[in-house]
């Protein structure tokens, strides 16, 4: 039996890899580096492949017709809005994605940025890139701390809801704004609060955005 042939677009962890390539015929295509000419490599290349694993790369309609064989169209982490989901559904292409690959990380990251900001690390890092010493004693300097603040959370899914489990060992008080509130038993477990965005706006001490960018979305925040 033929193995499956299977384009790699985009960075992949070595055990990934090795674990594809155990099942499956495995090329490693571009990386994004040209993206036009990358674009114009793959639709020269997209037929001969039953399926693609791909970051960023747009799969529009134009990438779909080319690929005359292909079954499934992977994406790494959570978004697909570069895929053309319907489309790829019309042709009888799954589509798929890895929604809690990034779920982890997303929030530390956001939860570094919010320690961070509230330490003031950026303006002691800018500072001593000058060559300027400042004094911790100073009042402003000090930045403040994060317990027994507010945070806002704007898009309480996955990742929002990750961001919250830190903020309450951290001992915040927790409130969010989202489509629909989240299940009761979730929000007793993150001791959140939901609210309008007007009132997020105004009590919290820091916010976090974590939505997908759609028409509904992407017009909330100004």
């Amino acid at each position: 039996m033929n193995k499956a042939k299977v384009l790699v677009l985009g960075g992949l962890r070595d055990e990934a890899l090795t674990d594809l390539k155990n099942i499956c015929q495995v090329d490693i295509g571009p990386v994004g580096h040209r993206p036009e000419d990358d674009r114009e490599w793959v639709l020269d290349h997209i037929a001969e492949y039953d399926g693609v694993i791909v970051a960023k790369m747009a799969f529009d309609r134009e990438m779909i017709d080319a690929a005359k064989n292909l079954k499934i169209i992977s994406t790494y982490g959570v978004g697909f809005d570069h895929v053309d989901v319907e489309y790829a559904k019309e042709k009888g292409i799954v589509v798929s994605n890895c929604p809690k690959s990034v779920l982890r990380p997303t929030a530390e990251l956001a939860w570094t940025m919010i320690m961070a900001s509230a330490r003031r690390l950026h303006y002691y890092d800018h500072a001593l890139r000058e060559g300027v010493f400042l004094n911790a004693d100073e009042y402003d300097n000090q930045g403040y701390s994060i317990e027994g603040k507010t945070l806002g959370i704007v898009g309480m899914g996955r990742i929002g809801q990750q961001v919250a489990r830190f903020a309450k060992a951290f001992g915040m008080t927790i409130i969010y704004h989202n489509r629909h509130q989240v299940d009761d038993q979730i929000a007793t477990e993150l001791d959140a609060k939901y609210v309008d965005l007007d009132t997020l706006a105004k009590e919290a001490a820091n916010n976090v955005l974590s939505f997908f960018k759609d028409g509904q979305a992407i017009n909330q925040i100004n």
